[in-house]
């Protein structure tokens, strides 16, 4: 049984410090527009982020997880009536293979990609990470420590370098879904 009939017509997905927290705060101001008080749901990404969530504190992200249909759907239940509804969710573009859970639950909703200057957005990491007394290691540490903590399953957060290589995912989503 379906909790209600109203299911995300566009997904954002972006590289993680590309402003998506930003674009949801606004989206969620809208009159016309909802999208679920929690953000990065991660539905689609679920697997994935459960075989990479192995850094320090990457676990917390798998607190909020909308793990099955039913907990996603449950999200939306006050969403009927509304023009736009949205799922604001980065961790889709780390994870490839969400683009076709996307589009087998969805159908073909819009996909709005979210990219920043990927040094910028690498230091971003760093700086969240250092913030959070999560990384214990310079930047240029981090970035030659990359390649290790990839191999243990830490988190998209941890990936300075990988996280700023947009050609492959971004062209894998177009051509699925534009």
């Amino acid at each position: 049984m379906q909790l209600t009939d109203a299911i995300p017509n566009f997904v954002v997905i972006g590289a993680a410090k590309a402003g998506t927290t930003s674009l949801h705060g606004w989206l969620s101001q809208h009159p016309q527009v909802f999208v679920p008080a929690q953000k990065e749901l991660h539905f689609f990404a679920e697997p994935w982020l459960r075989e990479n969530c192995r850094g320090p504190g990457d676990e917390r992200k798998l607190q909020h997880l909308a793990a099955d249909w039913h907990d996603y759907l449950a999200h939306y239940r006050d969403a009927g009536g509304y023009t736009a509804i949205g799922d604001v969710s980065p961790s889709y573009f780390s994870w490839w293979p969400s683009r076709d859970a996307i589009r087998q639950r969805l159908g073909e909703p819009r996909i709005l990609l979210l990219l920043r200057d990927p040094v910028g957005k690498a230091f971003s990491q760093y700086t969240h990470l250092l913030r959070d007394g999560r990384e214990k290691l310079s930047f240029w540490e981090g970035l030659q420590a990359e390649p290790d903590r990839i191999a243990r399953g830490y988190g998209a957060i941890w990936r300075y370098l990988g996280g700023a290589s947009y050609a492959e995912p971004t062209e894998r989503f177009l051509a699925t879904c534009a």
